[in-house]
């Protein structure tokens, strides 16, 4: 007995805003780059400027018409300032270029050849705290009267307190005691000192207006400022923040700050607010979106979606999964490709500016320590991940390179690549997707997250199945149809869906497992037949042990479904001409095919 849920609408923070009142940022996809680790040009084992360069094409070819690159319209840089430690988060030069990368005549050939595809570029800005071998703590460290002394926190005796996770932030030094909250090798930066401040402002002005790149991510933006024992989320900190925002956008109104701010959601929002941090990452919602894809229950999601949306300034935040900090997704998720695909399908559907960790799309592995997690891109399954032509790279890749890689998973249409492929094209494409009205639908159906993104008359519908088990469900829809829609088309499916619609609802949607389908109702069904692809033939039918498939087209990768007649996909993947059948039972089944936007679907007979 098949049994059907009626998805009904609820209002849960249903709003709306101008999309006028948006900046570009909220367009914007990003993509985070550990450059040490992207592509490595000239064969001395560590990524470079004009590696990360040569592989551009692969994250946006600059033609909105193509859909094989990743489709990711800005870059964020983790530190790329000299610094003598391979991760360069503490900085001896705050307007150089690290050698180990290149030269800033290569960041440049680097930036203009991003903004050339429309890439917009940021880079970290490590202002809490610089190098103990930096200039200026080296000067302040030689005396208690040296001419920079207060550009860091100092004391003559140990004060008596530890920092926020008990570790110890007062460093013993032959001038007295210093204050590092992160390493005795990361000092922190005294801001009440007014040089320091203006130095470091005049640093960040100088990448805004000479050197041309588009923003900053902020990092560590809690421990600007402290008072005594206070070290975290001052009142001066967030002032400072309003003046740092200021000036830069004084160079480009255009200009933008991404705040770092690892805290609740509700300790966030007041550095988005009063015009200081432009968005900072939602921690709290990220939390939420590995849980659910891990255990299948999204309540704790949904409120929390809702919890956000209502906190932050209009969609003033950002949706990621994990970054450079943090275990890998996929090994949060134990390998998982199908729950990875859907913490992907969640998060690249919010509101909100999604941000993707370098290697997340090809599901690299990488846990603690950090260098784990920092890892080489996965280019291909030969030599060190065809990351670097030299004897050995800075580090071993990955143990999965050899399958989760670039070359092998752009072959295959069902890949975790492709999926993220399909969704920032799908993002991209429509705008109700990026800055448009999310209206929560029902989350009743035991895993299944269904919610609608509308922006005047462009709506599409979200349906994300983030259990083990078949769903099979309605969507009242009629408050929301028009009568000039077309049958829904599914982009991750890439199928018109003809037989769901019904006077405004959406009748027997089907998922399997881990499934994600984006509905939008603009697009015109495409069926493939021998007009439309040249001679089409499934043979034999009743098929015994394998289905062959004549197209007019040799060895064409096509990716299919052979479902039961209740809607349950019995076997799915890709082929060239052949489908092995010899394990399924015999029956009547549904046999779909598509290549691209055209869908080919016929009844077969199964019989051994």
């Amino acid at each position: 007995m098949k049994n059907y849920l009626l998805v009904s609408i609820l209002f849960l923070g249903h709003l709306t805003q101008a999309q006028s009142e948006l900046d570009w940022w909220n367009d914007a996809v990003f993509y985070e780059v550990f450059l040490r680790s992207f592509y490595d040009s000239d064969g001395d084992g560590v990524g470079d400027f004009k590696g990360l360069t040569e592989k551009l094409d692969y994250l946006n070819d600059g033609d909105p018409n193509t859909d094989t690159d990743l489709g990711i319209t800005g870059i964020w840089l983790m530190p790329i300032n000299p610094s003598p430690s391979y991760h360069g988060y503490d900085v001896t030069d705050y307007s150089g270029i690290n050698p180990d990368y290149g030269t800033m005549e290569d960041f440049k050939a680097f930036l203009a050849a991003a903004h050339a595809r429309g890439i917009k570029v940021i880079i970290d800005y490590v202002m809490n705290h610089s190098s103990a071998q930096h200039q200026w703590f080296v000067d302040s460290k030689s005396s208690a009267s040296a001419e920079k002394r207060d550009w860091y926190r100092w004391s003559d005796t140990k004060p008596g307190y530890s920092g926020p996770w008990g570790q110890n932030v007062w460093h013993s030094s032959g001038t007295g005691y210093y204050y590092g909250i992160f390493w005795d090798q990361m000092p922190d930066l005294n801001y009440e000192n007014a040089d320091l401040k203006a130095a470091m402002f005049d640093h960040a002005a100088y990448w805004i207006d000479e050197i041309g790149i588009d923003g900053f991510r902020l990092d560590a933006v809690k421990y600007i400022y402290e008072n005594g024992s206070q070290l975290e989320d001052l009142e001066a900190t967030h002032t400072f923040f309003k003046d740092l925002s200021s000036h830069i956008k004084s160079f480009n109104p255009d200009a933008i700050t991404v705040g770092e701010a690892w805290t609740s959601t509700s300790k966030v929002v007041p550095y988005v607010t009063d015009e200081r941090i432009d968005f900072c990452f939602e921690f709290d919602l990220a939390t939420s979106i590995i849980n659910a894809a891990r255990s299948g229950s999204i309540s704790n999601l949904t409120d929390q979606v809702t919890n956000v949306i209502n906190a932050y300034p209009w969609y003033q935040f950002s949706t990621f999964l994990t970054n450079h900090d943090q275990n890998r997704i996929m090994n949060e998720l134990s390998s998982d490709i199908g729950k990875s695909k859907i913490a992907a399908s969640i998060y690249l559907t919010l509101p909100g500016v999604p941000f993707l960790y370098y290697g997340e799309e090809v599901g690299m592995l990488g846990a603690k320590p950090d260098e784990n997690i920092r890892r080489p891109m996965q280019w291909t399954g030969g030599r060190n991940a065809g990351f670097t032509t030299a004897g050995s790279a800075w580090n071993a890749p990955s143990s999965n390179y050899a399958d989760n890689n670039v070359d092998k998973m752009e072959d295959d249409p069902s890949s975790l690549l492709n999926h993220y492929k399909k969704l920032i094209h799908t993002r991209n494409e429509y705008a109700a997707l990026r800055t448009g009205d999310f209206i929560t639908l029902d989350a009743s159906l035991g895993g299944v997250l269904t919610y609608l993104r509308q922006l005047d008359d462009e709506r599409v519908v979200i349906a994300i199945n983030t259990t083990s088990s078949n769903k099979r469900f309605d969507i009242d829809f009629s408050s929301y149809a028009s009568a000039s829609d077309l049958p829904p088309f599914d982009h991750i499916g890439g199928e018109s869906l003809l037989s769901v619609s019904s006077e405004g609802d959406l009748k027997g949607l089907f998922l399997s497992p881990y499934q994600t389908m984006i509905l939008t109702f603009d697009r015109e069904a495409t069926v493939l037949n021998a007009s439309s692809y040249g001679q089409f033939e499934v043979v034999p039918n009743p098929a015994h042990d394998l289905i062959r498939i004549n197209t007019g087209t040799k060895n064409l990768v096509q990716h299919y479904q052979l479902l039961a007649l209740n809607g349950a996909v019995v076997q799915s993947g890709v082929f060239k001409n052949e489908i092995p059948v010899e394990k399924v039972d015999n029956g009547l089944y549904l046999l779909k095919i598509t290549m691209g936007n055209i869908t080919h679907q016929q009844k077969i007979i199964i019989k051994h």
